[in-house]
Order: C-alpha cells, then structure tokens, then sequence
C-alpha cells in the first residue's frame, strides 16, 4: 500500500513539476462534473477556460495554476481561485469554500 502511495505522488508531484517547467499542462483538456449539474470546463494551451452547461456557455475567462492554487480570471464574473489537484483523471477543485470534482474526458485542447 506504501509503494502505491508513494508511485501516486510522485506522479502528481512530476506532473506538476512538468506544469512549472513549461511542459504539459495537466488542465489542458475537457473535464465534465461528477454529479448531475452538467457542468463542462475546457482548459486550452493558452491559458483560456470556458465552463458550460448543457443549456451552453456560463462562464468565460482566463487561468493561472501553480502547484497549489488555480485562479480563474471571469470575463463575467469576479476572480475565483483555490486549491487543485489532479488524481487520474480526477480534477478537483475548491472554489468558495465547495469542492467540486470533473472527470477527465479529452486532453490536449
């Protein structure tokens, strides 16, 4: 259980590393919630995000992610940053005190 653990964060830990070293951005794809809200948020190259809904596009902006922190730049909205972290293909993200969770569903946007 101890060699699982530590492969695990190793992993995150070289993901990250890679993140700050200009390598692959682990957001950089599409993520759909894990409950019934239908939430979509898409990463790009480029550091833009968009979160939509099945009824469409809610929220626009830009991002910025350090190994801690992501901050959400709102073009509609006001900043939204907290703490990230990817586990698999699990994002999770805590925005105002909520955690919410989305599921890996493409890369390299």
């Amino acid at each position: 259980m101890k060699r699982v653990a530590s492969k695990t964060i190793f992993a995150v830990c070289l993901l990250l590393c890679m993140a700050a070293c200009g390598g692959t951005d682990p957001l950089v794809g599409t993520w759909k919630d894990t409950n019934e809200d239908g939430l979509t948020i898409v990463f790009t190259q480029d550091k833009k995000f968009e979160i939509s809904s099945e009824s469409g596009t809610m929220l626009t902006g830009t991002y910025e992610a350090d190994s801690e922190v992501l901050q959400l730049h709102c073009d509609q909205a006001q900043l939204q940053s907290g703490p990230w972290s990817i586990q698999d293909n699990l994002l999770t993200l805590t925005l105002n005190n909520s955690v919410h969770q989305y599921e890996r569903q493409t890369t390299n946007q």
